[in-house]
């Protein structure tokens, strides 16, 4: 990582964490695994933030093949559409998360 990237913000949680984190692999090894005997917990919140996530991904899906079915991608109407539009995208979409 650059840290010339981060000069101006204070930075001083980033650089005490960068020392005391042991070092990650760049790319993954293929042997990461989580499993019952993984000492892993994942803490309580992290499934609201994936469940928003997938919410906000679907609303957009949804809102994109309403608005451009003709379209691949993001088309004029859909980048003139008003927030309460997606908002109502967003309140309709249902999935089943895991």
């Amino acid at each position: 990582m650059r840290l010339e990237m981060l000069r101006g913000y204070n930075v001083s949680w980033f650089m005490m964490h960068l020392a005391v984190s042991p070092p990650l692999p760049l790319l993954p090894s293929g042997q990461e695994r989580i499993g019952i005997d993984s000492k892993y917990e994942q803490e309580g919140k992290v499934q609201f933030v994936i469940d928003a996530v997938y919410a906000m991904a679907h609303a957009l899906h949804n809102m994109q093949r309403d608005l451009c079915p003709d379209h691949p991608g993001v088309c004029p109407q859909m980048e003139s559409a008003e927030g309460k539009t997606l908002l109502k995208y967003i309140r309709n979409t249902s999935f089943n998360g895991e």
